[in-house]
């Protein structure tokens, strides 16, 4: 593909003819109906006319075309060769084009204005330009799309933004425009879809996850992307920086290279260089070792979210990798769980807390109980607020706990899920998860293999654990959502969570006379269920963290036991 600085749009004008009445000239009113004189019943309606060529490298062949303009819209279906036409009646341009296919939704832009014809590709190119452009899912544009959604500048920049980081894996998209340079299937522009294509499958990534970087503004993890993982076993690993917050409230950046077994943690503006060795007997597990002495242990899951463990502290920690997020990412609800004693019982158990973030960044937390039949909103009401670099900070404190200004740490992971990660000045973190996210049910006979990475309180102050273990489905209750499953490396067996109780994305687990009530929060997208303070992550991998909610009730503790019954420390 040769290249044109910024976007290029072609445009065609329309010839006319008039229709009857002699010599008469045509008058064109209302923006584009040709109404021809003498014979006011005529019109010709006029509108948009676009083409392209539909391709991830291979033609999307007999896919569905749908364009949306400013004013209407239309349909069609590409030829065989991915090329395809349509002209949107009483349309004009900008316009948003969507093509579908049973396995893949791509879309592109064809800028400019009025009743004209402009080519607009569809292609992973475009898919990532419009992610970058519009700083969210290109689905997402395509339904509220209008007439000013994106500038012309806006994707000129995005465009240049999205070559950066392709050009840093070897492909070369400076030159035509990919959004509106005519193509065809085989040429030497369709070679470098192909080229991302295989690059992607050498990454063990997907387009998905590279849109989802692109449009987050991860340029360390969109390029990480597009490279083989240092560890083909456990392609989660990326060389990239991670936020990292512990139970103890201790924070700090690391900096991983898995290539080159080093890496480097950054606290309070002081670097330390390390070591970093995967482990040959665990799948996903590393070892970092510093020069001042610190010794980590951590792992990751497979939404790129790792869990650390320092022995020496008795701490374990939550690792997100850094990225840019606003506050308008973070508006809506969000769900914490808490961990009380009830001296009336003499158990501890599970209520919650719901964080609601307005567009202008006050923050309302409520504490709910168990049962999400009580809940109270809190005195303290403070403010969301980012800085130029995209990190988020309190301005002012959520409660009584709190000390106030702590940093955020947030994350939105490959398949779109978000998490947040407050660090307390005063010890404690607190994790948040989206309300209202559903969680799937899962099947009987599912195996599930995660890290349990938590810390207990015990006589002698608290221990931090990290344990890989495996849970059995045993059987599912659709009606009342209720799971039970096995936990042999835990010699549990029959233990039941009701899912999606008492609020969607959430399990609860009844109090009995071996264990604690328990709240645990699992909504779909990243991979990570937070429980009892302490959260651990399915399938290939798992972080988990402590909240530390003193002040709640006669013995609340700042670590949290899992699964064992909790007593009141002396």
């Amino acid at each position: 593909m040769r290249a044109l600085p910024g976007i290029s749009v072609i445009f065609i004008a329309l010839a006319l003819a008039a229709c009857g009445g002699g010599s008469n000239s045509p008058t064109v009113v209302d923006g584009g109906t040709v109404v021809s004189p003498g014979v006011p019943d005529t019109t010709v309606a006029l509108g948009a006319t676009l083409s392209g060529t539909a391709a991830t490298g291979a033609a999307l062949a007999g896919a569905a075309v749908t364009v949306k303009c400013d004013g209407a819209s239309a349909t069609a279906t590409t030829a065989s060769n991915g090329s395809y036409s349509v002209t949107v009646t009483g349309g004009k341009l900008p316009c948003m084009i969507r093509v579908s296919t049973s396995t893949v939704d791509l879309y592109g832009i064809a800028t400019g204005s009025g009743m004209n014809a402009a080519t607009a590709n569809v292609t992973p190119f475009t898919q990532l330009i419009l992610a970058a452009a519009a700083l969210t899912d290109p689905a997402l544009l395509f339904q509220g799309f209008t007439a000013t959604s994106l500038s012309a500048d806006t994707l000129a920049t995005a465009t240049s933004s999205v070559a950066s980081v392709l050009a840093a894996s070897g492909i070369d998209i400076s030159g035509a425009s990919p959004l509106s340079t005519a193509f065809a299937v085989g040429d030497a522009s369709d070679a470098k879809l192909d080229a991302l294509q295989a690059k992607l499958a050498a990454a063990t990534a997907t387009l998905s996850d590279l849109v989802v970087a692109i449009k987050d503004g991860t340029t360390g993890l969109s390029t990480a992307l597009l490279t083989p993982p240092a560890v083909s076993a456990c392609p989660q690993f990326r060389s990239i920086a991670y936020r990292v917050a512990f139970n103890s409230g201790r924070r700090l950046l690391f900096t991983p290279d898995f290539s080159a077994g080093t890496a480097t943690v950054t606290r309070s503006g002081v670097a330390v260089s390390g070591t970093v060795a995967i482990s040959t007997t665990t799948g996903c597990q590393f070892t970092y070792t510093g020069s001042d002495g610190t010794v980590m242990t951590g792992v990751g899951n497979t939404e790129g979210i790792l869990g650390l463990r320092d022995a020496s502290r008795a701490i374990v920690g939550i690792g997100l990798p850094q990225q840019s997020f606003s506050v308008a990412d973070a508006v809506g609800g969000w769900n914490t769980v808490e961990y009380i004693y009830d001296s009336s019982s003499a158990f501890y158990s599970s209520d919650y807390s719901t964080l609601q973030i307005s567009a202008a960044g006050p923050i309302t937390k409520t504490f709910c109980d168990n049962l999400a039949t009580n809940c109270t909103v809190s005195d303290h009401v403070a403010s969301l607020v980012a800085d130029s670099t995209g990190a988020l900070s309190l301005s002012g404190r959520l409660d009584s706990d709190y000390v106030g200004g702590e940093p955020v740490y947030a994350y939105k992971s490959p398949s779109g899920g978000k998490v947040l990660v407050v660090p307390m000045t005063n010890g404690g973190i607190l994790v948040a998860l989206p309300a209202g996210i559903t969680e799937t049910l899962p099947t009987v006979g599912a195996t599930s293999s995660y890290f349990d990475l938590l810390t207990q309180p015990s006589g002698s102050g608290s221990a931090s654990t990290l344990t890989r273990d495996t849970s059995v489905v045993t059987a599912v209750n659709t009606s009342t959502g209720a799971v039970t499953r096995d936990i042999p490396t835990k010699s549990v067996t029959g233990q039941v969570r009701f899912y999606n109780q008492p609020r969607p994305g959430m399990r609860y687990r009844e109090r009995n006379s071996v264990q604690s009530g328990q709240i645990a929060l699992a909504p779909n997208g990243t991979k990570l269920t937070v429980y009892g303070g302490a959260g651990a992550i399915s399938s290939s991998g798992c972080p988990s963290t402590i909240e530390r909610r003193p002040g709640r009730g006669p013995g609340s503790l700042s670590g949290v036991p899992a699964l064992a019954p909790a007593r009141p420390q002396a």
